[in-house]
């Protein structure tokens, strides 16, 4: 009967961690959202930076984002809800549009141009993922000290 119990022990445990899994795979991981209102241009054109956007991603707090300006927000999930209000120059009226945004998988920086997203352009034109690029330090950068340990007469 141990065998039998020690076996039992050891499906549960497999069923337990594969249950585990396909609920982290719901859930979604977290994911860093970069908001640009900035201006973008395209082969159709030229989409001009909002002068004011007030942006709400997921429910969280508002960010206010004048021209060539950019904001963040971290969110859990594989799609996100951004609504943004905006004024296209600096007397006219507000608008508000609400989008839901799905995160290509494998992405975690994601910036989101905003004139080209409420523009109705495609994901590839509103969509790049944010990839940091390393600081090279050259060999000329460091100054080597040669004497800070030697001996010296006492």
């Amino acid at each position: 009967m141990k065998i039998g119990k020690a076996l039992l022990y050891k499906i549960l445990t497999v069923v337990a961690i594969l249950i585990l899994a396909a609920v982290m795979m719901i859930i979604g991981r977290g994911h860093t959202i970069y908001l640009d209102n900035k201006t973008i241009e395209t082969s159709g054109g030229s989409y001009a930076a909002f002068y004011r956007a007030d942006i709400e991603v997921k429910n969280n707090e508002t960010q206010k984002l004048s021209a060539r300006e950019r904001g963040a927000a971290t969110f859990m999930g594989q799609s996100v809800k951004v609504t943004v209000t905006y004024m296209e120059t600096k007397n006219s009226q507000k608008k508000t549009e609400t989008f839901k945004i799905k995160v290509p998988y494998g992405w975690d920086g994601i910036i989101i141009n905003l004139p080209a997203l409420i523009k109705g352009l495609d994901k590839s034109v509103y969509m790049t993922q944010f990839i940091e690029t390393p600081v090279e330090v050259s060999a000329t950068d460091e100054t080597v000290v040669t004497d800070e340990f030697a001996v010296s007469d006492i």
